[in-house]
């Protein structure tokens, strides 16, 4: 055979033989051409190099046992002719008795078969690129999208749509990085997440296969799941699975868990972690069990945890760990639902790293022990209906503006108000958690109530308070998520304070109010009011205490005064006004 492949009497074609059908009476076969052996014990998950064979005449395949020792009462045939200069790929796929096997979904036949990838490649064009096909070989997977980003930190777009099983597609030209290759169902249901890194993958071909059963338990304990990578010179891998991104949150307001200690696996992650701070989400390992401890922020060691819990994170996945709760509730007030509020690690699973489009994506946490079932209201139009204790929301897509958020409970009786300035803030994600203690006098006079804002980065705020009176209505729209879908509900009231932005009491006091825009993308304006007149100072200083601008600085008269900063990074800022021998301190996050 050899010596007839390498005769100048036949043209010549390129062939490449993948073996990825799953079925375990498969796992090694011999494979012969024309009745003499091509590939012996040839195993699953593995393949040949492209290699010459003759073109224009028939090429009848015969796949046997791996114990064979001959091509008669095959176990499969069919018969081939390739056409000379053509660069082919015959995939082995299927099952040998599809009665053994789960059906699949789609009702697409799963018997064994040789799926044929025309017009392959050898060589990837450009210096920079990868050509990546893809073949659909999993007989128990439903139609699947392929999407992927060089970002880990984000869900890209579709690379894939609607493959079924036994598909093949074109060539996609990817650049060389590092993608997260994420498998849906045309419905968007996850499947499966693999780290597909190209860096070192230039001007080489792949095919990646979808390879194995999704349920190994319906189909003769045969091998799980996995994305094979194969390249021309038949070099084969599965894709390791894709990190899980994870967030923690520090949202428990009991005065003993004020800086606590966090362990995982019993290695330190987080060392002195205080309340109301965040980490930015990091990728961890996925589909194994990482046991996270709490210990006080003294600790040395994760042994006898105040508070321990084990959580498996699929490949892929993006969460939101936030500890709430007290240590010991007997200490304090008891939620007026009768929701438990001992301390835990909620889950906030879906999490987003980044909005869609233009709006704002914002998800509601109840974090707040005493405070009872709540609606969010944004100029009468209720955004969160009945958020009890715990309760993690969806995400709300909201269109750039300011918006006063009203807390009320689900009778309508006011519990607080505060802004929420989302100009320039299109884009972003983040997370709004009802924190601390309505009543601090019966909660061992811990934090008071407040609205923490969360931001992807690890960054945290508190939003303003609403503590005067609107002084005017303006209409801004209000489209997109509010409750839930997407449709348009046409422009909203919301209530705002004169210009559209901040409002001062009538009468001139000493106060620094709060930065806006907050978030804010760079510049930020800072509102102040003096009873007397007096030298004030007003400076920005970031998160290691350097003082980084200075916002105002001079004598001023009574009354109210406004001082802006410029191309601020971003990052967390402390605004710190001195005047009559008093100072006045606010938070501003700056996200670009």
């Amino acid at each position: 055979l050899v010596a007839l492949m390498a005769s100048p009497a036949f043209a010549q074609a390129r062939l490449q033989v993948i073996h990825n059908a799953a079925d375990p009476g498969a796992a090694v076969v011999d494979i012969y051409v024309n009745g003499e052996i091509f590939q012996d014990n040839f195993a699953f998950r593995t393949a040949t190099p492209f290699v010459e064979v003759p073109s224009d005449t028939d090429l009848n395949i015969a796949i046997q046992p791996g114990t064979s020792t001959s091509s008669e009462n095959p176990l499969f045939a069919q018969t081939f002719n390739l056409p000379a200069g053509s660069t082919t790929q015959l995939i082995a796929n299927g099952v040998l008795d599809d009665s053994g096997f789960e059906a699949n979904p789609d009702g697409e036949d799963i018997a064994f078969q040789l799926l044929v990838g025309a017009n392959a490649m050898e060589m990837a064009p450009g210096a920079d690129r990868t050509a990546v096909r893809v073949v659909h070989g999993s007989t128990d997977a439903p139609t699947v999208d392929v999407r992927s980003n060089q970002d880990i930190n984000q869900r890209g777009v579709i690379r894939v749509d609607d493959a079924s099983y036994g598909a093949v597609t074109g060539y996609i030209r990817a650049e060389t990085a590092r993608y997260i290759a994420y498998i849906t169902a045309a419905d968007g249901t996850p499947v499966a997440a693999f780290d597909a890194d190209l860096t070192g993958a230039a001007e080489t071909t792949l095919t990646v296969l979808a390879s194995g059963f999704l349920s190994p338990g319906n189909d003769q304990d045969g091998p799980a799941f996995g994305l094979l990578a194969v390249d021309a010179q038949g070099n084969a891998s599965l894709l390791p699975p894709a990190p899980a991104r994870l967030q923690v949150i520090h949202n428990a307001a009991d005065p003993g868990a004020a800086v606590v200690d966090v362990y995982v696996n019993g290695d330190i992650l987080l060392d002195d972690f205080a309340f109301r701070a965040a980490t930015p989400f990091i990728s961890v390992a996925s589909g194994t069990d990482l046991n996270i401890a709490i210990q006080p922020g003294t600790s040395t060691s994760a042994e006898n945890p105040l508070f321990a819990q084990t959580f498996n994170l699929p490949a892929g996945s993006t969460t939101q760990l936030i500890a709430n709760g007290v240590l010991d509730d007997s200490g304090f007030e008891a939620n007026p639902d009768g929701e438990d509020i001992a301390f835990q690690l909620l889950v906030g699973a879906n999490a987003q790293e980044a909005g869609t489009g233009a709006k704002a994506s914002i998800r509601v946490v109840h974090g707040s022990t005493d405070a009872p079932t709540v609606d969010v209201r944004s100029g009468g139009a209720i955004a969160v209906d009945d958020a009890s204790y715990t309760d993690i929301t969806g995400y709300l897509r909201l269109p750039e503006a300011e918006y006063t958020l009203d807390i009320t409970t689900a009778e309508g009786g006011a519990v607080a108000s505060f802004t929420a300035d989302l100009t320039g803030a299109g884009g972003i994600a983040a997370t709004v958690l009802a924190s601390g203690f309505l009543s601090p006098g019966n909660d061992q006079e811990g934090p008071a109530f407040g609205l923490l804002l969360a931001f992807p980065n690890g960054n945290t705020a508190l939003l303003p308070a609403v503590t005067t009176a609107p002084l005017g209505t303006t209409r801004v729209p209000a489209e997109g998520d509010l409750s839930s879908g997407d449709k348009e509900t046409g422009a909203q009231d919301v209530q705002t304070t004169q210009a559209g932005t901040r409002s001062f009491a009538t009468a001139p006091v000493l106060a620094l109010d709060a930065p806006y825009p907050n978030p804010s993308a760079g510049t930020a304006t800072m509102a102040f009011s003096l009873a007397d007149e007096g030298a004030v100072r007003v400076a920005l200083y970031d998160a290691l205490g350097r003082e980084v601008a200075v916002a105002a600085e001079g004598t001023y008269q009574a009354g109210n005064h406004t001082a802006s900063v410029f191309d601020l990074a971003s990052g967390v800022y402390v605004v710190r006004m001195q005047a009559e021998g008093a100072t006045f301190t606010q938070r501003l996050t700056v996200v670009r």
